[in-house]
């Protein structure tokens, strides 16, 4: 499950017996799942995300998809991408290296690329510039026994089997010389369940990872900013696939860190999804699923829109002998939650909560052109109202608009301003 450009996710389904497909489906409007790399007895795989701004050479291009697939070399995975353009459609997939080994493990941090082949991490990352887009040719880090490589900016772990042990093997990026130092150990146990959480800023960037020992597994983050280990004190008797997310907004002018942790927890035959807040104790969470199924392989992502930072979980579940996706969300308002509390006089919202129609006024002297934008909570703009040389309009939400929170920002050439209403019918 990947989350690409704010509102799409990918994710891969098995067609039949020799076939799995990748599905794009946008979250914030729910749309229907649309088969985007989809072939008779071709597996495609492990959809992975590049956010891609290419003006003024391929300014149409919002992201590259990158996948694993059989496509040219049956039965033998390969890495190739597909672009996607401003028009909705992707572009005809292409090889980024054509090996007669089987790969995996593809894993994607900013432009840098990684995968295991046969045993060995092997990576490559995106150029660009004004006249062309390539990708450099791939490079061996380490070879034999390694598994799961996870990458940042300027640091590479995976796992590496070394005297009938699973350690951690690292490499940083050497800046002088523009390539990548010899791994050494990082850490050493039965190392499973990588993953990376990458925020850029005074947060740095993390690694999750869960070991087996002294007859549990336990769940350790390193934070490359403060380069420290810690463990999370959450033990288990069984793997629990932890994910992350961490993000920063402004509150008056001041970045806040936002981040979940969540997990999933085996309990007789079944196993649920938990999520908490990873600077709390990760003991004090709260059980997202709740039903009576395996629950498995939460991912969390965010979508940043206007005023408002939505937070997705999303987890497969199986039911009747078949994998399920199932969505859970939170949205968070944000730089500005108190500024819409506060009485400006510019504007004028009544009634307020809304229960059929508003009457919004404005005392902006700019009034020629004056906008207003209606916001739902999730951040989607649904409707515009010009003001033409008048400083108040009827505002009367459709049908379909559900109750809850909604923001109307107005506009002019000059300034905005924004209050929160409320739609209670």
């Amino acid at each position: 499950i990947r989350i690409a450009h704010r509102d799409y996710v990918f994710y891969e389904k098995q067609i039949n017996e020799s076939s799995y497909s990748i599905f794009m489906r946008n979250v914030t409007e729910m749309s229907e799942a649309i088969a985007v790399l989809n072939q008779e007895n071709v597996s495609f795989r492990n959809p992975q995300i590049i956010e891609f701004s290419g003006y003024p050479n391929d300014p149409d291009t919002l992201f590259y998809l990158v996948f694993e697939s059989d496509l040219e070399t049956n039965g033998i995975f390969n890495i190739y991408y597909s672009k996607y353009s401003q028009d909705g459609n992707f572009s005809t997939p292409e090889s980024i290296d054509i090996a007669y080994t089987s790969c995996q493990d593809l894993n994607i941090m900013g432009r840098n690329l990684i995968w295991e082949r046969g045993g060995n991490i092997e990576t490559t990352y995106l150029e660009g510039n004004s006249s062309n887009y390539y990708f450099h040719p791939t490079i061996t880090i380490d070879e034999g026994g390694c598994s799961n490589p996870c990458i940042s900016e300027s640091d590479i772990i995976y796992l590496k089997e070394v005297d009938d042990q699973n350690k951690i093997y690292r490499s940083t990026w050497n800046y002088p010389l523009g390539e990548w130092h010899e791994p050494i150990e990082f850490y050493a146990g039965i190392n499973t369940s990588l993953s990376i959480i990458n925020y850029e800023s005074e947060y740095g960037e993390c690694f999750l990872w869960e070991t087996f020992e002294n007859g549990f597994w336990n769940t350790y983050s390193y934070n490359l900013f403060e380069d420290e280990i810690e463990s999370l004190e959450l033990e288990s008797n069984n793997k629990i696939n932890p994910h992350a997310v961490i993000f920063g907004i402004l509150l008056k002018e001041k970045e806040t860190c936002i981040n979940y942790f969540t997990y999933m927890l085996s309990e007789n035959d079944n196993s649920d999804i938990f999520v908490s807040n990873l600077l709390d104790s990760p003991q004090n969470c709260y059980n997202i699923s709740q039903s009576t199924a395996n629950d498995s392989n939460p991912h969390l992502f965010y979508v940043p829109a206007p005023y408002v930072y939505n937070t997705y979980l999303i987890y497969q579940s199986t039911r009747n002998n078949h994998q399920q996706l199932f969505m859970s969300k939170n949205y968070f308002l944000y730089a500005g939650n108190e500024e819409l509390q506060k009485e400006d006089k510019r504007l004028s919202i009544s009634p307020n909560p809304i229960t059929h129609q508003t009457q919004i006024t404005t005392t902006l002297l700019d009034s020629e052109n004056l906008e207003i934008e209606i916001y739902n909570s999730t951040g989607v703009l649904i409707e515009t109202l010009p003001l033409k040389n008048t400083q108040s309009t009827i505002w009367t939400p459709s049908e379909d608009l559900k109750n809850g929170v909604y923001i109307i920002n107005l506009k002019s050439d000059l300034e905005s301003v924004r209050k929160k209403v409320i739609l209670q019918r």
